[in-house]
């Protein structure tokens, strides 16, 4: 496995954790794999690897959601315009009784 020639930072795809290589370390070939700068590594060239297939692939695929049923659209009635007698009544903000 090649070695890192610098400290590498990368993010965990599967944990989403921050991880850290120091210069000299060999990473996991999962996470070497992630590191794809050639300046990375101390021969310049990045390593060859093979990497097991993913669980996910092996899985089967969940059902898929069903779509929403439509919604029937609303008949256009025309409603008369109220009267004055149906109106609500006019709003009017409180007053203060007068002090004595």
């Amino acid at each position: 496995m090649a070695k890192l020639a610098r400290d590498v930072f990368l993010r965990d795809p599967n944990k989403h954790r921050d991880l850290h290589f120091a210069t000299g370390e060999e990473p996991a070939p999962e996470y070497a794999a992630l590191i794809t700068n050639p300046d990375c590594w101390e021969d310049g060239v990045l390593p060859d690897i093979d990497l097991p297939a993913e669980p996910d692939e092996q899985t089967p695929e969940p059902d898929p959601v069903p779509e929403p049923e439509p919604v029937p659209e609303p008949t256009t009635e025309s409603t008369p315009e109220p009267t004055a007698e149906e109106k609500p009544a006019r709003k009017t903000t409180a007053r203060k009784p007068a002090a004595q």
